[in-house]
């Protein structure tokens, strides 16, 4: 192990691993709750409904994550593993910086899930582990486009490209689905990026085409049985607003929203 290290010394960029997980610990600390925090809405997220179902998709990030990782590593693509690394390093820490110095939050979690499911369990064990704060911007889109990058950087990744973008784009689409984020967090993380690759224009494209589905889905559902979960995820969501707009009299703080 010491002369495979020593060999590849570009391995030791995956010490930022246990760096972050303490980092996001510590900033998870400082913004404890959302009390005067700057709330994070826009009012496109009312008509978004709550889709537990995508919880699946959410949680695949974590090995999407770590895939690339392997590859490269076994494939020993030096270039594609460090500029992996690098898009990690500067999107995670540059997303933990802003949180650090801009505490924010967002208030779209409905009040009650149904944990009969898989899926409503799954979301129930996420919010219960994770706090709505530090939500801006996601770094669960960061990560995505991370991934996109290096897979369409490798030669060795090339096969998995088309797969990719559809996981991104179902990530990235279950952040707000499953009410883990507000939209304009998935806006602040791409713009991140100073640019839009080809790449993630098709990311992008996906994940509308995955809203307009799931949110007709969701429509077509409530016809059938009377008060629909889309109903309840708008009135959900204009209790959200008002509760931001409550906080933001009571601490000063500020909502993006248009009027």
């Amino acid at each position: 192990m010491k002369k495979y290290i020593q060999e590849h010394k570009y391995v030791l960029l995956v010490l930022y691993l246990p760096i972050y997980l303490i980092w996001f610990a510590l900033v998870e600390r400082m913004v404890p709750s959302t009390e005067g925090c700057f709330v994070s809405y826009l009012p496109l997220d009312d008509k978004i409904p709550f889709l537990p179902g995508f919880i699946l998709a959410y949680v695949l990030w974590y090995p999407f994550l770590i895939v690339p990782v392997v590859v490269t590593l076994l494939k020993d693509d030096r270039r594609a593993f460090i500029r992996y690394a690098a898009f990690i390093i500067a999107g995670f820490s540059i997303s933990l910086t802003i949180c650090m110095i801009w505490p924010n939050c967002q208030l779209l979690r409905p009040s009650v899930v149904d944990t009969s499911t898989l899926c409503g369990w799954l979301v129930n064990a996420i919010y219960s582990a994770d706090t709505p704060t530090n939500v801006l911007p996601s770094m669960h889109v960061v990560g995505c486009m991370a991934v996109l990058a290096v897979t369409f950087d490798s030669k060795y990744l090339k096969k998995v490209r088309i797969p990719a973008v559809i996981i991104a784009a179902a990530i990235c689409a279950a952040t707000v689905f499953v009410k883990q984020h507000s939209i304009l967090d998935v806006f602040a993380a791409l713009a991140l990026r100073g640019h839009i690759t080809p790449q993630e224009v098709m990311t992008i494209f996906a994940v509308i085409i995955s809203f307009y589905f799931g949110t007709q889905s969701e429509k077509n559902g409530g016809k059938h049985a009377g008060k629909s979960v889309w109903t309840q995820g708008t009135a959900r969501g204009t209790t959200a607003r008002r509760r931001s707009n409550v906080i933001m009299r009571e601490t000063g703080c500020s909502s993006i929203s248009a009027s």
